[in-house]
């Protein structure tokens, strides 16, 4: 899962208790590019009721990059 920050809502009623919050998946976790990424939007406080939730978001442009390797420090034995 992936943090993403949901911005303010707008058409709120001045007084109102409501919150957005988003969460984000890939489709997989394959190395590549190409990916799907949907941002799933949940409305919260005690108006919520009151409001239709965001769309969700649907983006096929992410990528994900392989995570760097190295190696530790070496060590050799010689037996003569």
């Amino acid at each position: 899962m992936l943090a993403v920050t949901a911005t303010t809502l707008s058409g709120i009623v001045n007084g109102d208790n409501v919150t957005v919050s988003a969460i984000a998946s890939y489709s997989t976790a394959t190395v590549g590019a190409g990916i799907t990424i949907t941002a799933v939007y949940t409305l919260g406080g005690a108006d919520a009721a009151n409001y239709v939730k965001p769309e969700n978001y649907v983006a096929i442009d992410g990528a994900i990059a392989a995570a760097p390797s190295a190696i530790g420090a070496t060590t050799v034995a010689i037996t003569i």
